[in-house]
């Protein structure tokens, strides 16, 4: 049986450590867990998780706020991995720089978390041909909200 291939941005804290654990538990799992630093001790520990019978880890690079990083990503698992699909995207990357109330919020300050939450998911998905080609499985696509992501408070 042919591997279920996934990829998983934001994968190496919190509830991106938590999805990579999930799917490596499973059998047959290809994941790919992509964040901004794969050389920092949080990524390499994924390679310390449990992995089902056949399931695999591959990490690889994409910082949220390089728009070529998500291609390269690709290109890197066509070329080293011989990756010719995704199966699976979930797109978990994500920041917040800042906590204001909308009343105190200045779009100035806004700013900076719109590139990696919004333009980063666009790239990623971006290589949704990619991800369809030869796919097995419906692609699935999933933007998780955890405390990384813009949160809004209203008065």
């Amino acid at each position: 049986m042919s591997p279920t291939i996934v990829l998983i941005t934001g994968a190496n804290r919190d509830l991106g450590k938590g999805l990579p654990q999930r799917y490596l538990a499973l059998p047959n799992q290809t994941v790919t867990a992509a964040n901004r630093d794969p050389s920092h001790e949080s990524s390499k520990k994924l390679f310390d998780l449990r992995k089902g019978s056949g399931s695999i880890l591959i990490i690889v690079k994409i910082e949220a706020s390089i728009e070529q990083d998500a291609f390269d990503a690709v290109q890197e698992l066509q070329d080293k991995h011989n990756i010719q699909h995704i199966d699976i995207v979930i797109a978990n990357a994500g920041v917040s720089y800042i906590w204001p109330t909308v009343a105190d919020l200045k779009i100035s300050d806004l700013k900076p978390n719109i590139e990696p939450n919004v333009y980063g998911l666009i790239s990623t998905t971006k290589q949704h041909d990619f991800c369809c080609r030869n796919q097995r499985i419906p692609f699935s696509h999933l933007w998780a909200p955890r405390p990384g992501q813009l949160r809004v408070n209203f008065r």
